[in-house]
């Protein structure tokens, strides 16, 4: 498959998205940038892809020196969409400026800084139920490590020349000065190889099914400790437990909480259930 889409940022100004909306098949939004600064267009171009049904993702251009900060770019683009639902992968963008900003500050990064800095970025972006894609152009798969990140994400690859290479990867961005209606100037215009609004939905389903699952268990766990420490209790109103220390001695013997076990007494006293 092959679906043609593009990605904004505020670079490409206010969008006439309804104009653009027949031409695409889904956009990449710019959250943000570095620590914690929003796209000025990321507020409007998201509602207006929501309200119009445009598939989106997102995407976070990255400015981090070590896998920390890459953390901390990542929770920011998580807070930036929180509230919205992509249907496209979450992205991480780490370019020639990326590099550049952090020799400018004292740090040279090393491929496998580089490579650990993505990988911070991206896991946390899926420990919070986001699909997570790598970009990088052709020189930054080839040259500082990227290709190693394929093995655990997919590849959103930026490859503009005629010739472009033997790659594989979940979306190609192949140009950068294609031109559609709606948008004043050029737009980078990409595809998508990947029915990746069936995946997201799937995964997004398996997700919720766990979190039930595990919910119907702390659940089923909870009512197995209350009737457990319910039937002690009585055991203990009925006298077969002893009193005062003794009781204590006995309970923390046999492995109950005591604390526990006197709260729940207590209870049955105060709401009268036993007078």
């Amino acid at each position: 498959m092959e679906l043609f889409g593009i990605d904004v940022s505020e670079h490409n100004g206010t969008i006439n998205w309804e104009l653009v909306k027949p031409q695409i098949s889904f956009v990449i939004i710019r959250a943000g940038y570095g620590q914690n600064n929003i796209d000025k267009q990321f507020k409007r171009n998201i509602e207006e892809c929501t309200r119009l049904n445009i598939p989106f993702g997102i995407y976070w251009f990255s400015y981090a020196f070590d896998p920390e900060m890459a953390r901390r770019e990542a929770e920011y683009c998580i807070q930036a969409i929180g509230g919205y639902n992509p249907s496209y992968p979450v992205c991480f963008d780490y370019e020639y400026d990326s590099y550049n900003y952090a020799c400018k500050h004292g740090k040279r990064p090393s491929t496998e800084l580089i490579i650990s800095i993505a990988d911070a970025f991206l896991s946390t972006i899926e420990n919070h139920g986001y699909y997570a894609v790598n970009y990088c152009n052709v020189d930054y798969y080839n040259n500082y490590g990227m290709k190693k990140l394929t093995e655990k994400y997919d590849l959103w690859l930026a490859d503009w020349r005629d010739k472009k290479a033997d790659i594989s990867c979940g979306m190609l961005q192949f140009s950068s000065n294609k031109t559609l209606k709606g948008i004043n100037g050029v737009v980078d215009t990409d595809y998508a190889y990947k029915d990746y609004i069936t995946i997201i939905n799937n995964m997004n389903k398996a997700n919720t099914e766990k979190e039930n699952k595990k919910n119907e268990l702390i659940v089923s766990t909870s009512s197995i400790f209350i009737n457990k420490y319910l039937d002690l209790a009585l055991e203990i109103i009925d006298g077969l437990w002893g009193n005062g220390e003794q009781r204590k001695v006995a309970l923390t013997n046999a492995g109950y909480d005591y604390d526990f076990a006197q709260h729940i007494v207590n209870k049955l006293y105060d709401e009268g259930i036993i007078k």
